[in-house]
């Protein structure tokens, strides 16, 4: 389990019916990567989850868990 905070700062790009996804610029967006492995005895990686969130008042081990 490891966190850290990250700042998302490229355009978005809303999905279209048709044609191209046009970017539209923004404020930065302020989130927290959680990253949580599940291994095997082994120490083999049998799943890994990488998680955006803006939830601050919740442990990562939380996150995890709800993901």
């Amino acid at each position: 389990m490891a966190e850290t905070d990250v700042t998302l700062t490229r355009p978005a790009k809303p999905s279209q019916k048709k044609g191209k996804k046009p970017a539209v610029p923004g404020i930065p967006v302020a989130a927290r990567l959680v990253v949580s492995r599940v291994l095997s005895d082994d120490g083999d990686v049998l799943a890994e989850w990488l998680l955006l969130t803006n939830v601050k008042d919740v442990d990562a081990s939380t996150l995890a868990l709800w993901y």
